[in-house]
């Protein structure tokens, strides 16, 4: 049955990342890159267009609000779906 309803995902990756950081890695996960050079959100992003979501909700830690230009780059190469931020 083909889906021809919006969907909507949830994506919450508002995490501290406390064990990155005791290590020295201050990049959020999500925006870390593969050996590919492909940012982790990217590769979730492209998954979830394969399986035709129209809608995804990403709620992220207020710290890294610093990063907002870098995902709104990431939101802009998956035109046909929307996309709503939330800093908490």
């Amino acid at each position: 049955m083909p889906l021809t309803e919006k969907l909507t995902v949830v994506l919450c990756l508002a995490g501290k990342g406390k064990r990155f950081i005791d290590e020295g890695i201050n990049t959020p996960k999500f925006l870390l890159t593969n050996h590919y050079g492909q940012k982790i959100l990217d590769l979730i992003v492209k998954n979830l267009r394969i399986s035709k979501i129209k809608n995804i909700i990403l709620i992220l830690n207020k710290n890294h609000a610093n990063y907002k230009n870098e995902i709104l780059e990431i939101t802009k190469n998956h035109e046909e779906i929307e996309f709503d931020i939330f800093f908490i």
